[in-house]
């Protein structure tokens, strides 16, 4: 893709006239962005930029990319009255429209990302995005303090945000390469934290009688209203009865952009009443060898958030 310039800077002059002092190009922020990050990847400020700059990049990518396709896409409301004052058409409306083109509003970004898998084949992006950017709004909106996981942010940075870009916008080889070993640090860094908190649930386990164990069994599922369950029954890493439910849920974030709907899946026991979220269930759902016994294993775990994904994804692939 041509680079994209987000802003010129000048300085005007009392007699009249401007100097150019710089340009802000896509490319450039994405280099200062990956250098920022590596050099200051624990710094909170640094992580602030980060992710801000982040969404600025992506918006401006897919701005970009529906603008190409037809300038009409970027509107909130895609009507003939609207896109006749976006073309300098208005005179040929047969009625005088009472809307002026000061009235226009473009989409918000959820909208805009969603008409933009409609032609790009990029669907495998979507969460890592939206989880992006409902966590730049928690941040900017909050009225509250937010707690950040580092290790969630690095791999969501490494392994969504930043490989979208970069099919955009080039990076250096040596940049990437330093990027991918923080990838591999943090990966190792969040395998050991979900081994320690799946021990942790054992050791509560190994404390509860046998008789609460079967009650806790044969207790219905907790499904909250705004769930739906995937799956039933599977085998818990930690106490290893098979009373783990899968659900996925919607999480509506009301904010001065508009309204995001972001989706999430948890996978809960209950019998030792261990929690994981979407990466832990699907670290476990990639590697059964590494936290079950060879008679342990239990595929069913495989691939049951990826097919769910698959049902509403698939057909925009095609596209």
């Amino acid at each position: 893709m041509k680079d994209i310039t987000l802003f010129t800077l000048q300085k005007k002059y009392p007699s009249g006239g401007t100097a150019h002092l710089d340009t802000l190009s896509l490319e450039k922020t994405f280099d200062k962005l990956l250098l920022n990050f590596i050099r200051n990847e624990n710094d909170s400020f640094s992580l602030l930029e980060t992710i801000v700059l982040s969404c600025i990049t992506i918006e401006a990518i897919v701005r970009e990319k529906l603008k190409k396709i037809n300038p009409a896409l970027l509107l909130d409301q895609i009507d003939t009255v609207s896109i006749a004052l976006l073309s300098n058409k208005k005179e040929k409306l047969i009625t005088t429209p009472t809307k002026e083109i000061s009235d226009i509003r473009t989409a918000n970004i959820s909208v805009l990302i969603d008409r933009y898998l409609m032609f790009y084949r990029k669907s495998g992006y979507k969460d890592g995005i939206n989880s992006l950017f409902n966590l730049r709004n928690r941040i900017l909106h909050a009225a509250q303090d937010n707690i950040i996981d580092k290790y969630s942010l690095t791999l969501l940075l490494t392994r969504s945000i930043f490989p979208f870009i970069k099919s955009y916008v080039k990076v250096s080889e040596d940049k990437w390469s330093q990027i991918e070993k923080i990838k591999k640090v943090a990966y190792n860094d969040f395998k050991l934290d979900l081994v320690r908190k799946i021990i942790a649930f054992k050791e509560s386990a190994d404390k509860i009688t046998k008789k609460e164990k079967d009650e806790l069994f044969n207790e219905k599922p907790f499904v909250d209203d705004n769930e739906t369950s995937l799956a039933d029954n599977l085998l818990c890493p930690s106490c290893k009865h098979s009373s783990v439910t899968l659900v996925s849920g919607v999480d509506f974030d009301w904010n001065p952009d508009g309204t995001m709907e972001n989706g999430y899946y948890i996978a809960r026991c209950r019998v030792c009443e261990l929690e994981l979220d979407k990466n832990e269930f699907e670290e476990i759902a990639d590697n059964p060898d590494e936290y079950f016994s060879p008679e342990e294993q239990d595929f069913s775990w495989t691939n049951v958030i990826r097919d769910e994904e698959y049902e509403y994804s698939h057909i925009l692939d095609y596209i």
